[in-house]
């Protein structure tokens, strides 16, 4: 298990007197990037009182730091289930918690519970970026055990990928879009959770469909099985702001210029590429308003610059 416990920056540390120092920030490796951050609650099957600290996700491993030391980390690799339990807390007041199966140093599978105020913002990113295995047995698995409404939104979507309420509706012959919203909350997401330790489907504002990179908008998506996930890949890119323009940079390897889309809003930026054997989607905020409908594009040797024109003052 990686370890970087003793690493502190200067920043991350305070003053107390005769030279010694306190962390308060834990030390991050070079190339990590806090996801989120949080206080919150944090116990495990060692110890049954809750201890408060903060918690971190990076793009490498989640943690629980209190001031000086790191209580808990496993990296993302080692989560292996991911579920909202409820907990007696602090006063004996019960609560939702996410519940965390992973694998120790040791190789032994560990649990531990972390209670934190945006607790469905934290158990989406856990869910999304830790490698928990999603495939055809599992849902198979599910569908035995639904009823006959329940197993028609989930063989539609696992063809389909996603589809609003109101496709699910009509498919089903719902006598309104609350029906389905009870058939998924109420049945089938607490159903795969017991079965397989996660939920089956998500609910996404907006979100690319890495199939032909169009953005779909108000969706409920079948998580994405395991072989999709190790085909998608992250887009290396770079940001530059060229005094009245911005250019962004990145790497696409393995695909064609006619597999590359892009999407401009004034403030933000997706790529999506979906080539023979891999995919790749981006979304990136832009550091200043940009004209959603003026940029320039070019794509050579799996380099894909685009160029956008920022906005003046006087269009802002």
């Amino acid at each position: 298990m990686s370890r970087f416990i003793d690493r502190y920056e200067g920043e991350g540390t305070r003053e107390l007197g005769g030279g010694i120092r306190r962390a308060v920030e834990p030390g991050l490796a070079s190339d990590e990037q806090v996801i989120l951050r949080s206080q919150g609650g944090y116990k495990d099957t060692m110890r049954s009182i809750w201890k408060l600290g903060r918690f971190y996700l990076t793009n490498h491993r989640l943690l629980f730091f209190v001031p000086s030391r790191i209580v808990f980390e496993t990296p993302l690799g080692n989560i292996k289930e991911i579920r909202v339990e409820e907990q007696r807390y602090i006063a004996g007041r019960m609560k939702d918690a996410i519940a965390i199966g992973y694998r120790d140093g040791m190789l032994r599978t560990s649990k531990a519970w972390i209670i934190v105020p945006d607790l469905e913002l934290w158990r989406k990113e856990l869910f999304e970026r830790a490698p928990l295995k999603l495939d055809q047995e599992a849902v198979n698995r599910v569908i035995e055990e639904l009823d006959p409404v329940s197993r028609e939104i989930v063989a539609y979507l696992w063809e389909n990928r996603h589809a609003t309420i109101g496709e699910l509706a009509d498919l089903v012959s719902a006598p309104s879009h609350m029906h389905i919203l009870l058939k998924i909350r109420g049945d089938i997401n607490p159903l795969a959770e017991s079965v397989t330790g996660n939920p089956l489907l998500v609910f996404e504002r907006s979100k690319i469909d890495p199939d032909n990179g169009e953005k779909v908008l108000f969706s409920w998506w079948m998580v994405a099985p395991e072989e999709a996930r190790q085909k998608e890949k992250k887009v290396l890119l770079d940001v530059f702001d060229e005094g009245d323009h911005i250019a962004v940079v990145a790497e696409l390897v393995g695909v064609a210029e006619e597999d590359v889309s892009i999407d401009v809003t004034n403030d933000a930026l997706a790529i999506s590429a979906k080539g023979q054997d891999r995919s790749y989607h981006e979304e990136l905020a832009l550091p200043a308003k940009v004209n959603p409908d003026t940029y320039a594009k070019s794509y050579s040797n799996d380099v894909l610059v685009v160029r956008l024109e920022k906005l003046s003052k006087e269009q802002l």
